[in-house]
Formats: C-alpha cells, structure tokens, sequence
C-alpha cells in the first residue's frame, strides 16, 4: 500500500516538474520574441515576395494579381499578419532573391510515393481514412503510355500541396494492369482520393483530373476540398446553426445536440476559404465542423452589429466550443496556415491516437517507477 502512494506521488511530482519547466520554456520564448511576436503588421510594408509566400503558406490563389497593392489586400482579406509568422517565412524561406527560393523548393520537393501494386495503393489511400491523395496515374502502354505532368511540373504540385498535408503518389499500370482495367484508368490521369461524407473514417471517394497546368491542378484541389467547409448562406443560419443562439421555435434537444459540436467559423470578404481551412476540414471529418460566411465589405459594420461582435476584426477564425468561443490568432504562434491551426485544434479535440499515446506515456512512467522501487 505504502509503494502505491509513494508512485503516485513521485508521479504527481514529476507532471508538475514537466509542467514548470513547460512555463519556463514558454518566458524563454516570449523574452526572445518579446511582445512584438503578435503585432499586427502592414501587409503593405511587406515585399511582393513576402506577399506571396504569406499568400502560398496560406492556400490562398493570387493568378492575375499583379501589383503590390491587389496582394496586399488579398493578404489582408484571408487573415491578420502578425510579426511572428513574418519572421517565421523568412527563416523557412530564407534565399537571396525569390528565384533562388522557388528553385531550391524545386530541387528539393516532397518524395511522393511510388506504389508497388494494387495493394499497396488500397493500403496507403482507400485505407487511410482521413487524409488527402494526389496520385499521378502513368498508362500501361499503347499510344497513351507517358504520364500526365513531366517532372518539372509534377514537382511544382508537389511543393505547392505539400504545405497541407495533401500526400502525392505515382501509380504505374504496368504494376496491375488489372487494377486500372477495372477503374478504367486507360488515359494519363491524375486522382485525389478523400472521404466522402462527414463521418469520421467515412470511405474514400476517387476523383479525377486530366488538365496539365500546375496551377489549374492546385485550384481543382482547392475547390474539391472546399466543398466540406460550409457556405453559410444569411445571418439568421449563422447565428442559429454557429453562433448557437437559441429560437423560441427550436426544440431544447436541437439546440443540445448543436452545442455539442466543436465549430471553425471563418468570417471573411473572400469567396473560397483558404486551403489550408479546406484541408484541415478534411483531417478533422466527423470530429469539427467548418463553416464560412462571405461579407461584403460595404456591409462590414452592419453584419458585426447584428452578430453582437463589434469588437471583432473581419476576417475572423473564430472557434466554438461547448464552452465558449475563441478567436484564433491574438496569442502567439497561432498563425493561418494549416501546421499552427491543426496543432491548436488538436489539443481543442485530440485524435485517439493522442490519447493512446499520453496513456503509454504514463503506464512506462509508472512500470519505471516500479522497476527503480524494486531496485532500492
């Protein structure tokens, strides 16, 4: 009995040591980066290369923006920039210019994987429930036997998906002829596999692409995956269905069963959302629900009048819980782009796989605990 306490307490003792020397690391931080690490910046103190790689980072579309002023404003409508998340680019994206940038991401592109067969494809992408696929189909033979992209193009998509967690591959038919046989897939062809519903590990549908142009690619991307992120269409939706006020002509249990729900509310000027909201709506299918409402910018004030958020910026990541409603990105680190929010809404809602591994964590504590006990 004694041997248990004594566990326990050694256990509760290092929890908090761990937890005190989190806070140190936490000031070590906050004195290196100092307060200025959440200051909003000017996006139009920014260079046109910063622009675009804050506008890349993010999954925003900038074809046909030309001048500093338009990309400054398309940066400004997808979200806020803060000092830290500039400083963050140009560390990740540290070059003398932007060419020797955009070429060494080249050189150097995520390795996509290369299927061995019909059974590794359905191990690695119809199993995986909750990821994203962009696998490059090569014909078996005949007269449409080259793939679809050469290697400069397939490695342009590559880095530019690469950011959100989208995985590549490259599947050749003369591995299973059968397979592609029986999928029809007798053209060069590119598929973007993803769960089909909103359930968690809900079955994964193919789709299919055969444009060759990098950036029409990334945008059939960006509109297949903004397809789970809710158009919402008028304020009473918003404010029933999100904001979750309630209605004298909603039942109890309805208004329960909302409130339940964990939600990513993005308030903007923009007509798509960003793809890294898109894809982030595809990794948290089932478990977080991701919506969008389009404001006109005449309408701004009226729309935040109405909604009771006259203290809010818009755009806006607003994230709702059962609790209480948090607008991302006023502390540090919690920057737009899909690395930083999938870490925030990780710990909002963790995966079992998070909860597995805490669990193993403690367990090997105490079996250590024990074992040096048993040693004394």
């Amino acid at each position: 009995m004694r041997s248990l306490w004594i566990q326990a307490i050694l256990l509760i003792v290092y929890l908090i040591l761990v937890f005190f020397i989190s806070r140190m690391l936490d000031l070590v931080l906050w004195y290196q980066h100092g307060i200025t690490s959440t200051q909003i910046v000017d996006p139009l103190l920014l260079s046109v290369r910063q622009l675009k790689h804050l506008l890349e980072n993010r999954g925003v579309s900038y074809a046909g923006y030309v001048e500093k002023k338009e990309l400054a404003q398309l940066v400004e409508a997808s979200a806020v920039v803060v000092q830290s998340e500039v400083e963050e680019l140009s560390h990740v994206r540290s070059g003398t210019d932007g060419e020797k940038s955009v070429r060494e991401r080249l050189s150097t592109p995520p390795t996509p994987s290369r299927f061995t067969g019909g059974a590794h494809f359905y191990e690695e992408v119809e199993d995986t429930k909750d990821s994203v696929w962009l696998v490059q189909v090569v014909p078996a033979g005949g007269s449409h036997s080259e793939p679809l992209l050469d290697d400069y193009s397939w490695r342009i998509v590559c880095s530019q998906v690469a950011p959100f967690a989208i995985r590549t591959g490259v599947f050749d038919c003369k591995l299973d002829r059968r397979l592609c046989s029986s999928k029809g897939w007798h053209h060069p062809l590119l598929l973007l596999a993803l769960p089909k519903g909103t359930r968690a590990k809900d079955r994964v549908v193919l789709k299919t692409f055969t444009s060759a142009r990098p950036q029409s690619i990334v945008e059939w991307v960006r509109d297949q995956l903004s397809i789970r992120v809710k158009n919402i269409q008028d304020v009473d939706e918003l404010k029933r269905d999100w904001l979750q006020e309630k209605h004298n002509n909603t039942s109890a249990s309805d208004n329960s069963n909302r409130n339940q729900d964990v939600k990513v509310l993005l308030l903007t000027h923009l007509l798509h959302p960003p793809l890294f909201l898109a894809a982030l709506s595809i990794k948290f299918t089932g478990r977080i629900k991701f919506g969008m409402f389009s404001v006109k910018k005449e309408d701004t004030e009226a729309i935040k009048k109405k909604l009771k958020l006259l203290d809010h910026r818009i755009p806006s990541y607003i994230i709702i819980t059962p609790e209480r409603k948090v607008i991302y990105g006023r502390k540090r680190f919690e920057h737009f782009n899909f690395g930083s929010m999938n870490l925030f809404l990780r710990a909002v809602h963790p995966e079992m796989n998070d909860v597995f591994l805490c669990s193993l964590v403690i367990v090997n504590m105490l079996v250590c605990l024990q074992i040096f006990q048993m040693s004394q």
